[in-house]
């Protein structure tokens, strides 16, 4: 009788550190950080400009999204230590507009491997044919050229026209899109 107490607990045990959860509440996930491998953060939430420094306790998050935060102002720092994080799509959505700016923590992120940022202010999403401001557009960091494992970068940020395919070190980076370019297949030579 006492072995099968054992067995059971053992499965127990097994099971609940073993499952894997995708989140689409901020709250819920930062509540079992260890369980979250998806977060989803869509709902239009006028109040939150920042998102908290916990999100770096997400340990095993590999995808993040966000979505119509229109009053996000960044990321936190935190996020380069999510070491187990592919994806990252901050999205503008319909008709949302959004400005964020990345840390350059983002280059301590060794295992990603998809980035798309099309959550900015341009001409485009507002619908105004008054060019946004350059002290308003938020620089990516250069740290992202340090993502070996990167195989996608997106953006329409206009910030992003700068790089090009020698600014990444990535063997592995098989498509740039910046702006509203087709987008660019590459082998890509490194030096």
């Amino acid at each position: 009788m006492n072995r099968n107490i054992i067995t059971s607990s053992l499965v127990f045990i097994s099971l609940g550190i073993g499952q894997a959860e995708s989140f689409n509440n901020l709250a819920q996930a930062l509540a079992s950080p260890e369980r979250v491998t998806s977060l989803s953060i869509t709902e239009y939430d006028p109040n939150i400009k920042h998102l908290p420094a916990k999100l770096g306790a997400l340990i095993n998050l590999k995808e993040l999204e966000i979505s119509c935060l229109e009053n996000l102002e960044d990321i936190p720092v935190e996020i380069g230590q999510l070491k187990k994080l592919e994806k990252i799509i901050i999205d503008n959505g319909n008709g949302c507009g959004m400005n964020v700016s990345i840390p350059a923590s983002i280059g301590d992120l060794t295992n990603l491997k998809v980035l798309r940022l099309f959550g900015a202010l341009a001409p485009e999403e507002t619908g105004s044919s008054v060019p946004v401001p350059v002290s308003k557009i938020k620089p990516l960091p250069a740290t992202i050229a340090k993502l070996q494992n990167l195989e996608e970068v997106r953006s329409r940020k206009k910030w992003s026209a700068s790089y090009s395919t020698r600014n990444f070190k990535s063997k592995k980076l098989e498509e740039i899109r910046i702006g509203l370019q087709q987008p660019s297949r590459y082998p890509i030579v490194h030096r």
